[in-house]
């Protein structure tokens, strides 16, 4: 198991900033009803941790205590990034489960059998023990760049597939290249 859970979750919190409604993002909603989210955390996910129904009130009331609790058992657990070897892999699925869900984890897979120039892994969104292993074993830079190339390519897809997207990709590829690539962390 890595320990990099408390800074990760600090350069995630970094970019996901405060409470905000925007309409257009579909994230903001639950049943129908504009609710807002508050550090990448959406109705839906705050529901499920409360287990019980979320008001607006309780979205913008939402402390960074209990979303630190949140990011911690519904996205680094969940995703198994304290499995992950290699910081810079573990901080860029991290930031793509808070930004994406299991899209994250999707293209992370696909950017393993991309590097390896092999299908060893069923694009499921699953981080299970065979995920994992492949994930170690690919090389970490290639791996990065690959992975990155997909979530900007993820953007470009959503913007495409909804123009009322587009005030959020420049936005979207800011936070994506604010992530450098450690190189004394991939020595690890």
């Amino acid at each position: 198991m890595n320990n990099y859970f408390k800074e990760i979750k600090d350069l995630v919190l970094r970019v996901e900033g405060q409470y905000q409604d925007d309409i257009d993002d579909n994230g903001n909603r639950y049943g129908g009803v504009l609710i807002g989210t508050k550090y990448g955390i959406t109705p839906a996910t705050l529901r499920r941790h409360r287990g019980q129904k979320v008001t607006r009130k309780d979205m913008e009331e939402l402390t960074k205590q209990e979303a630190i609790a949140i990011y911690k058992s519904m996205y680094w657990d969940a995703m198994r990034c304290g499995e992950i070897n290699n910081f810079n892999i573990a901080l860029l699925l991290f930031d793509a489960y808070v930004n994406h869900g299991t899209r994250g984890s999707k293209m992370l897979q696909k950017a393993v059998n991309s590097v390896l120039k092999r299908k060893v892994l069923k694009i499921d969104g699953v981080i299970g023990p065979n995920s994992l292993a492949a994930i170690n074993y690919t090389d970490s830079v290639a791996l990065w760049y690959e992975y990155k190339k997909n979530r900007a390519i993820e953007y470009r897809r959503i913007v495409t597939h909804n123009p009322k997207k587009k005030k959020f990709f420049k936005g979207w590829i800011n936070r994506l290249e604010s992530y450098c690539f450690d190189v004394k962390r991939a020595l690890l």
